[in-house]
Order: structure tokens, then sequence, then C-alpha cells
């Protein structure tokens, strides 16, 4: 499951939103900003609009997973 989600991930190219994230991780979109904040997951700020790239969601899995790598 967690294997199709990278994939799906890593081939996507366009830029995420929090809330997107926030599914994807299974987070509240408070926690992905307060995360955001601290530098704990990479984002991309277009003006006041903050956007992920799929890659950098993809490594913050795979450096936050206890098994496989992506």
């Amino acid at each position: 499951m967690k294997d199709l989600l990278m994939e799906s991930l890593f081939k996507r190219s366009t830029l995420m939103k929090r809330s997107e994230v926030a599914e994807v991780l299974s987070l509240k979109e408070t926690t992905i900003k307060a995360k955001t904040a601290k530098g704990d997951i990479p984002s991309v700020k277009m003006g006041r609009a903050v956007r992920y790239r799929p890659s950098d969601i993809c490594a913050y899995i795979s450096n936050h997973m206890r098994q496989k790598k992506c």
C-alpha cells in the first residue's frame, strides 16, 4: 500500500497543497503547517501560497518510516 502511494507521489509533477499533504500523511493541516514552519517538511513559497514538492513528501515519508525506503 505504502509503495503504491510513494510511487504515485514520486511520479506526480504538480505541486501539492497543504490539504493534499495532510491527507497523504494522515495528519491535520495545522500539524503540516507547524512542521513546515519548523522546517521538518520542505516547502515552496509562491507569494502567500505554500506548496509542497511530491518528491519532498516522498523523502519525508522515507525518513520517517521504520522499514522500506522510497
